[in-house]
């Protein structure tokens, strides 16, 4: 779910093209959260166990930044709106 915390208003009335998004530092989490999934085993114990193979390397970002001709709507904690400026603007009246 999109939050309205998340908008970025720095760029309000401004044209938004899609080199805006690769300005931004896209936090790179850990690779052990791809490489490891964790569970009980038949004992009912919780064991961490690798799904990868030994040696992969892997890119975990904690976010994307999707250009905006791939997105129709916005799921917000007020409700769905339609991706575009007006709409996002209602969600701070």
């Amino acid at each position: 779910m999109f939050s309205s915390r998340d908008v970025d208003k720095t760029v309000r009335g401004r044209k938004c093209d899609s080199m805006a998004g690769l300005r931004r530092i896209i936090e790179q989490r850990n690779q052990d959260e791809i490489f490891f999934q964790s569970g009980l085993d038949s004992n009912g114990n919780r064991v961490k166990i690798q799904v990868t193979n030994p040696g992969s390397e892997a890119l975990n970002p904690a976010f994307d930044v999707t250009p905006a001709k791939y997105i129709k709507g916005i799921i917000t904690e007020k409700g769905i709106i339609s991706a575009d400026a007006e709409s996002i603007k209602k969600l701070f009246e």
